[in-house]
């Protein structure tokens, strides 16, 4: 399938520009959400003896592998988790010397909040 835009080139650069103008705005904004609780997950990372478990269901499952990857290519013992797979023997895999990272965009993620009592 071809989509087809009538956009002339100045059209396309502003276009572009203006994108590039918000996702900026936008990472200028998460230093205004480090707070207490950000630095207590990351003091619980650096402590951990074991490995950092890194979980999320729908776009966050898609973000949560790359998550999981960057940290362990950078010294940090990581894996990912799939939430659906967790309720069904992966969890078993998790010990108590593990940090579980869990990504949600909403927090109300079913599959993520019935792996929660096996983790605390």
């Amino acid at each position: 399938m071809v989509l087809n835009f009538n956009m002339n080139s100045p059209d396309i650069q502003s276009v572009a520009k203006r994108v590039i103008k918000i996702k900026a705005e936008a990472v200028s904004l998460i230093g205004e959400r480090i707070d207490a609780q950000f630095e207590s997950a990351v003091q619980s990372i650096l402590q951990c003896s074991g490995r950092l478990i890194v979980s999320g269901m729908g776009k966050s499952g898609l973000i949560s592998p790359k998550i999981a990857s960057t940290m362990d290519s950078t010294g940090t013992p990581s894996h990912f988790v799939h939430p659906g797979e967790a309720t069904h023997g992966d969890q078993g895999m998790i010990t108590k010397e593990d940090v579980v990272l869990i990504v949600s965009n909403s927090g109300e993620t079913m599959e993520l909040i019935q792996i929660l009592p096996a983790l605390q």
